[in-house]
C-alpha cells in the first residue's frame, strides 16, 4: 500500500513510504521509537516497451514488474560484398 508507481513518457518512477513504531513496555517504564523513511528511483525506459500492458505485483517483499515489448523491428543493414 505504500508503494507507487508512475509511467510517464518513457520514465518509469518507482517511490514508497515506511513508517514504523516500536514500543517496547518494561516493569516501570515505555519505550517507543517512530521510523520514517522515503525512498524514489526513476528508470528511463527503452522505446520497445508496451506501456499500456506494464504489470506490477508485490509478493513476500518483492516487487515484481513485467514490461512487455512492442515487435521489435528488423534492424536496418544489408551484407556489403567486396569486390
Amino acid at each position: 500500500n505504500n508503494i507507487e508507481i508512475h509511467h510517464e513518457g518513457n520514465m518509469l518512477t518507482i517511490s514508497g513510504k515506511q513508517d514504523e513504531i516500536v514500543e517496547e513496555k518494561g516493569e516501570n517504564y515505555i519505550h517507543k521509537e517512530r521510523r520514517r523513511g522515503s525512498f524514489s528511483r526513476t528508470i528511463p525506459l527503452p522505446d520497445n516497451v508496451d506501456a499500456d500492458n506494464i504489470k506490477a505485483s508485490y509478493t513476500n517483499g518483492v516487487l515484481r514488474l513485467i514490461l512487455p515489448k512492442i515487435n521489435p523491428s528488423k534492424p536496418k543493414g544489408r551484407k556489403i560484398d567486396i569486390e
